[in-house]
């Protein structure tokens, strides 16, 4: 299924394509009112915080506004180089990288959210978060009725 939409800034400029119309929307943001651009901004963090594992428990939620905000205190980018749902299987695999329970890697971030960015950045830690979402993709495929076969198109 083709996207419907497909955005990129350049500068101030947000160009906003619809590919099966073969039409865009240019927006120069700079245009705009002060008070508008510091709505949209005030928005748009409200908005990435806000909707952080949409659907997850509260903890979860939690974990993940830690992760995200520590993220963006440690110099990183706006989209972090994590999908979502890293506080939880972060944890998990510190959990069972140090043979200790869940419980207690939650309780080392409450008292020290900076380890979340040091941990995620752990060669042994990302080899074991691999690790974990190989398992449950297995194990997804296993539990699944469909036959997910890949079409390669090569022309």
């Amino acid at each position: 299924m083709a996207k419907k939409q497909k955005l990129s800034w350049e500068g101030s400029v947000l160009t906003v394509q619809y590919p099966s119309l073969r039409k865009s929307v240019v927006v120069n943001i700079e245009a705009f009112k002060p008070e508008l651009r510091a709505a949209a901004e005030r928005h748009g963090w409200k908005q990435r915080f806000g909707d952080l594992e949409s659907g997850k428990s509260p903890r979860e939620k939690y974990d993940a506004a830690c992760a995200l905000k520590e993220h963006y205190v440690g110099g990183g980018e706006w989209e972090m180089d994590v999908e979502r749902g890293v506080a939880e299987i972060l944890i998990e695999a510190v959990a069972v990288e140090k043979g200790i329970e869940v419980e207690k890697v939650r309780k080392v971030i409450e008292a020290k959210p900076e380890k979340v960015q040091e941990w995620a950045s752990n060669l042994k830690i990302k080899l074991r978060i691999a690790q974990i979402r190989a398992e449950r993709a297995a194990k997804a495929l296993e539990e699944s009725e469909s036959e997910d076969e890949i079409d390669v198109d090569l022309e």
